[in-house]
C-alpha cells in the first residue's frame, strides 16, 4: 500500500483466506505456515486474514457459504477449529477457536508480522445472532422482514445504524475488543462506506487504547452500490458523500507509524480512485 509521491516504504499485506490455504483449511494450518510466508514478506508486514467467524446456514451461497455472510461475530467458525480429524474439525468450541487464533497471532508476532483480520459490520447472514435478536436493527423489505439492499446479495441482511444507534455500536465494538484481546493489530473494515462515519470515529475513540500501533482498512463501497441504498430509502448519513468518505479514509492512516507509511491521503487521488471505481 503506497501512493504516488511517497518516499516511504509500502505497508505490505499478505491475504490468508483460512478455509481455502490448506486441504483442511484451520487456523492450525496457516499458524504452521507463518515461517514459510515470512521468508516472502518484509519484517512489519501484515498477514491479513479473511473472516474468520462462522457463515450462515440460511440462504448461503456454496455449500460452505460465504464468510462475509458471517451469522455470529463472537464466535470463531468451528470450521477452522482443530486439525480436521477424528471428528475434531467443526466441534463448536469458541474457546479453542480463539485459543488458536491467539496462538497464529502470537506466531507471527514472533516472526515479526502483525494481523490484521477482515470485518464485515454492513451486513449480517439472514440467521444471525443480530437478526434473531434484534431484527429491528435492519433494514427491511414490504414485508417487513430484514432484507439486504443489492438484491444480488441474497445471502446476507444489511444493517441500519440509524435504527441500532448507539447500543449496535457498542455491541460491534465489543465484538471488536474480543479480537483485540487475543492479540489483532488491525482489522480491515469490508463495505465501509455503507457504515456511517460517526461509528467508525466511535470504535477508533474506544479501541484506540489498545491500537496504538494499529489502524483501520477500508474497503469503499462502488458507485452503483450508493445509488442501491439510496433506492431503497435509507436515511442520507448512511451513505457517505465524496468528502466524508475521503474523511473517512484518512481514519484508516496508522495511529502511529511503525513499519509503515503515515501521510494524509491527497483528495484528487481520492476522487481518482473513485472514479476508477
Amino acid at each position: 500500500m503506497q501512493h504516488r509521491g511517497t518516499t516511504q516504504l509500502p505497508l505490505v499485506f499478505y491475504q490468508v483466506f483460512p478455509r481455502n490455504h490448506t486441504e483442511k483449511g484451520t487456523l492450525q494450518d496457516v499458524t504452521r505456515d507463518i515461517e514459510r510466508i515470512r521468508k516472502m514478506l518484509c519484517a512489519g508486514a501484515v498477514l491479513y486474514l479473511l473472516p474468520v467467524h462462522p457463515p450462515g446456514v440460511a440462504a448461503r451461497k456454496g455449500s460452505l457459504g460465504s464468510p462475509y455472510a458471517i451469522q455470529d461475530y463472537l464466535q470463531i467458525d468451528p470450521m477452522l477449529v482443530g486439525e480436521g480429524e477424528n471428528g475434531a474439525r467443526g466441534t463448536p468450541a469458541s474457546d479453542a477457536g480463539y485459543d488458536e487464533l491467539r496462538e497464529l497471532i502470537d506466531t507471527a508476532h514472533k516472526h515479526e508480522l502483525r494481523v490484521c483480520l477482515d470485518v464485515v459490520f454492513a451486513h449480517t447472514s439472514p440467521d444471525s445472532v443480530l437478526a434473531k435478536e434484534h431484527p429491528e436493527w435492519f433494514v427491511h423489505d414490504l414485508s417487513g422482514n430484514p432484507a439486504p439492499v443489492v438484491a444480488e446479495w441474497t445471502d446476507v441482511v444489511t444493517l441500519d445504524y440509524e435504527k441500532g444507534g448507539v447500543e449496535l455500536a457498542e455491541y460491534l465494538v465489543s465484538c471488536l475488543q474480543k479480537l483485540v484481546d487475543v492479540g489483532v493489530d488491525g482489522f480491515r473494515c469490508d463495505v465501509a462506506g455503507a457504515v456511517p462515519l460517526w461509528f467508525w470515529r466511535y470504535a477508533r475513540e474506544k479501541l484506540s487504547h489498545d491500537l496504538v500501533n494499529s489502524f483501520f482498512s477500508f474497503a469503499f463501497i462502488m458507485c452503483f452500490l450508493y445509488q442501491r441504498h439510496r433506492s431503497f430509502g435509507l436515511r442520507k448519513h448512511l451513505v457517505l458523500s465524496g468528502l466524508k468518505m475521503h474523511a473517512l479514509w484518512v481514519l484508516t492512516i496508522p495511529l502511529t507509524a511503525k513499519c509503515c507509511w503515515r501521510r494524509a491521503v491527497h483528495l484528487t487521488w481520492f476522487m481518482t480512485m473513485m472514479h476508477t471505481q
